[in-house]
């Protein structure tokens, strides 16, 4: 399964990490800190239980995408079986300059 890191768990990265995780790729956020990820992490999952509820997203696939999300504390470790890196930072240049 191809792997994608995203850097930067705003809309753009949760946009990003949900529409690869529903083409069948494994996703790693990363945040500030892990809770930043983890708390991007949970907007996906409550994205897909409101399609659950509506009866737009079956339970099996609900948890076979769940499966395929997940954090990382550093871009170095999200890489290391990563096809791609997407830096999905705010255009701030001291931020860019830090990552």
């Amino acid at each position: 399964m191809r792997s994608l890191a995203i850097v930067g768990p705003g809309v753009l990265g949760l946009s990003l990490a949900r529409h690869a995780a529903e083409r069948g790729m494994t996703v790693r956020l990363v945040g500030r800190d892990r809770a930043h990820a983890e708390n991007g992490l949970q907007k996906i999952v409550t994205s897909w239980k409101r399609r659950l509820n509506e009866g737009r997203l079956n339970l099996d696939a609900f948890r076979l995408l769940t499966t395929r999300l997940g954090t990382s504390d550093t871009p170095k470790e999200a890489i290391q079986d990563a096809f791609a890196l997407v830096e999905a930072l705010p255009e701030e240049l001291q931020l860019k300059q830090t990552f």
